[in-house]
């Protein structure tokens, strides 16, 4: 066990993610499943069910995010874990009460959105007040392995539940896991550092407001956070509209199980732990800036493989696979670099205001992306979406090779001067 998983806390707050994370991951597969294979829904349908998993990042996020950066971290994620076990709950009632249908996963994707929007923003934010800065890479690849190794394990137990027994079940699994989560981070004692609002009791609409206005400000007058921002706001439009589809078009075009997709997932969960493993020696090897325009290089020669994947044969299942595994590897090397870059140059009491716009700005634009391609499939064909999708996302890669400020971040950058304490005595 490595040093950052031997603090208690942190430990704590590790399994917490892992049980919340491993649920996540059933759900994941196990909404698109039930649209695609026991609802029969169409590309449109299945566009809007993404799309509403990542659209109150959007609507939300922003405020939220205020009130991440006003209220304790922790308890807002206990709330959103509670919340979203309730949510899910409404998929087996309605399973087994017969009134399943594409508004209720509409529903629960809506609420389970909403439950992510407060959670993943006081996470993101909660996690400097249990680590030290200078440990945020290594907390954040611990953290990824959780991700990774309920991305192996998750799918791949959807997709065999779904087969043997019904989604449902998967369903009520993932809603335990979000009350395990939040039994955990109840025992987490730490105390957070103190608010600027925390005493004042002022959660007047203007001052919100204005709060909302500094994280919009602060992030895009920040050359950085800015360029970071918008680089991973463009890639989520390409993604949201391919992983939107994807499940669609493995079932449906290329004709795999259920069994299969949930196997295709866990090859990608693979390819997570293992990038999420090496993703410090990768970046203290070739440095952060560079992973990050490298990561996004590698991400089109996943979706050229899927496309020359042709039917449910051995071949094209060898080619999907190993488009799902270096899909799982680069991307998160980008992420985990990307999210530590920009927290460690954020100060703490901008945190959940900086991570709240970014989602709100990026998700956004995940959502539209998912929205646009299920519409696009309804005009035109499923394949020719998704090759104009991987094409965008091949453009955006070369082009990113001439981001020269990113190229020379080679090291992590020292933290904002009003958060590095005082000096110590001569």
């Amino acid at each position: 066990m490595t040093s950052i998983l031997r603090d208690s806390l942190f430990f704590r707050l590790w399994l917490a993610t892992s049980f919340s994370a491993f649920g996540s991951s059933i759900t994941f597969i196990a909404l698109p499943i039930m649209g695609a294979v026991i609802l029969n829904a169409g590309p449109a349908e299945m566009g809007v069910l993404a799309a509403l998993g990542t659209a109150p990042f959007l609507i939300l996020g922003p405020f939220v995010g205020v009130f991440a950066d006003r209220f304790k971290r922790k308890n807002i994620m206990i709330i959103a874990d509670v919340f979203r076990a309730c949510v899910l709950a409404i998929i087996p009632a309605c399973y087994f009460s017969d009134m399943l249908s594409m508004e209720v996963l509409y529903i629960t994707a809506l609420g389970v959105g909403i439950g992510d929007v407060w959670f993943d923003i006081a996470h993101g934010s909660y996690l400097p007040s249990v680590v030290d800065k200078d440990k945020l890479v290594d907390a954040h690849s611990k953290l990824e392995v959780s991700y990774s190794s309920a991305d192996i394990a998750g799918p791949g137990v959807a997709g065999g539940l779904i087969q043997v027994f019904s989604a449902p079940i998967a369903i009520i699994i993932d809603s335990a896991t979000y009350l395990l989560s939040a039994l955990l981070l109840l025992t987490i004692r730490k105390k957070e550092p103190q608010t600027e609002h925390e005493n004042s009791g002022d959660a007047a609409a203007p001052s919100i407001l204005s709060d909302m206005k500094e994280g919009f400000v602060f992030i895009f007058k920040h050359k950085l956070l800015r360029r970071l921002c918008i680089r991973l706001g463009v890639w989520q439009f390409v993604l949201g509209g391919i992983f939107a589809m994807l499940v669609l078009y493995i079932v449906n075009i290329l004709q795999f199980t259920a069994v299969q997709v949930g196997f295709f997932f866990t090859v990608m969960g693979a390819g997570v732990f293992l990038g999420s493993l090496i993703s410090p020696k990768v970046s203290a090897s070739f440095g952060v800036g560079p992973t990050i325009i490298f990561s996004n290089l590698l991400a089109p020669i996943a979706g050229g493989l899927l496309l020359l994947a042709s039917d449910n044969g051995l071949a094209s299942m060898v080619l999907v696979s190993i488009a799902f595994f270096i899909t799982g590897l680069t991307s998160i090397n980008y992420q985990i670099n990307n999210a530590s870059l920009r927290q460690v140059i954020t100060p703490n009491k901008m945190l959940g205001r900086m991570g709240a716009t970014t989602r709100a700005f990026t998700l956004g634009l995940n959502a539209i992306g998912a929205l646009l391609a299920g519409f696009a499939a309804e005009i035109f064909t499923l394949q020719m979406v998704m090759s104009a999708l991987v094409a965008l996302g091949a453009v955006l890669a070369f082009v990113g090779l001439f981001s020269s400020e990113l190229m020379a971040q080679k090291a992590m950058p020292e933290g904002p001067e009003e958060d590095r304490g005082p000096e110590p005595a001569q």
